[in-house]
């Protein structure tokens, strides 16, 4: 009897660290899921867009609007301001700059 009541204990304890352990992977990991809509996209969340993959990146945003090549992709945003992609070359994003209208760079990702 005391060695079934360890075993449950044990499984109960595992469940119990393996949903919160599961969630903080989840919302850590680079998925298409965890991806903002581009026109959503604040400011100041351009530099969680490192790490993702260009195919990731075409899948919840769509095709760029301009591809200069295979490491620098351009997507307009409806304000005007254009979001400059660059990728190393295994395709995961090294670099993100939000350009403005003149060209100017209003942000850049580090």
């Amino acid at each position: 009897m005391k060695k079934k009541n360890i075993v449950y204990t044990i499984i109960l304890y595992l469940i119990i660290f393996s949903v919160p352990i599961w969630r903080i992977s989840y919302e850590f990991s680079k998925n298409t899921d965890n991806l903002p809509w581009l026109e959503s996209l604040p400011d100041s969340d351009l530099r969680k867009l490192v790490g993702y993959k260009r195919s990731q990146l075409i899948t919840v945003w769509d095709i760029p609007d301009i591809t200069i090549d295979e490491t620098h992709d351009i997507w307009e945003l409806e304000s005007g301001k254009k979001l400059l992609v660059t990728y190393k070359t295994n395709g995961k994003v090294k670099k993100v700059s939000l350009i403005t209208k003149d060209f100017s760079v209003a942000y850049e990702s580090r």
